[in-house]
């Protein structure tokens, strides 16, 4: 038996048709009331699924919290499973935190956000305030505290976009070209389990099915 870890992207923190910028760990917003529809969504799926964590990790942001809450809420789970960690944080993106890539556009070379974009290159020289090794370092540390977790078990991280990139990389999973993109949408979940000494990619960036669908 294995050691399972669910990995969820917060949902939605802006408003349909509102233009989507940079959001990192200085910037605290709240879901919307989609975004928290998203969160319980993924509660719903895994209770029909037969899933029940036995311990929900968060990170320090609202979005995060909300999203967990959320899913708690769903599966009947009290509050008091949910435990921060701020190995979860999100990256603080620095001067590119609040604007647009169109904002971005001529200050930034487009092969650097392309490079993040579609295979999660850290930018060098971008000016985030978060430093690439002390992120890989925490995230190194809270994939090595789950793996020694009792087989069997189910934890749920809710955290962002930024901090699964860096999971998906220190997993070794950023190595294989037939692994999925590491990009993963507001309100979707990921699947990882520990075996044989190694993490094992179960499902990346799924969102539950539309209603009705």
């Amino acid at each position: 038996m294995s050691m399972q870890l669910l990995l969820l992207r917060h949902g939605n923190t802006f408003e349909a048709g509102q233009p989507s910028h940079w959001v990192g760990a200085r910037t605290d917003l709240p879901l919307t009331a989609e975004g928290v529809a998203q969160a319980r969504a993924v509660g719903e799926m895994l209770k029909r699924e037969g899933v029940r964590p036995d311990a929900i990790r968060r990170g320090p942001l609202r979005r995060h919290r909300e999203s967990a809450s959320a899913l708690a809420a769903e599966l009947g789970q009290d509050e008091a499973a949910i435990a921060l960690d701020t190995r979860l944080q999100e990256i603080d993106y620095g001067t590119w935190e609040g604007r647009t890539n169109a904002e971005l556009d001529g200050q930034v070379p487009a092969a650097t956000l392309a490079a993040w974009s579609a295979e999660g290159v850290w930018p060098a020289g971008a000016g985030w305030v978060t430093q690439e090794a002390d992120f890989l370092a925490a995230l190194t540390d809270f994939l090595a505290e789950m793996a020694a977790r009792p087989a069997g078990e189910t934890v749920l991280a809710a955290t962002s976009g930024g901090t699964l990139r860096g999971l998906f990389r220190v997993a070794g999973f950023a190595t294989s070209p037939e692994l999925p993109h590491s990009r993963v949408r507001t309100g979707a979940l990921c699947r990882l389990v520990h075996e044989g000494g190694r993490w094992r990619l179960v499902e990346w960036d799924r969102r539950p099915p539309a209603p009705g669908a």
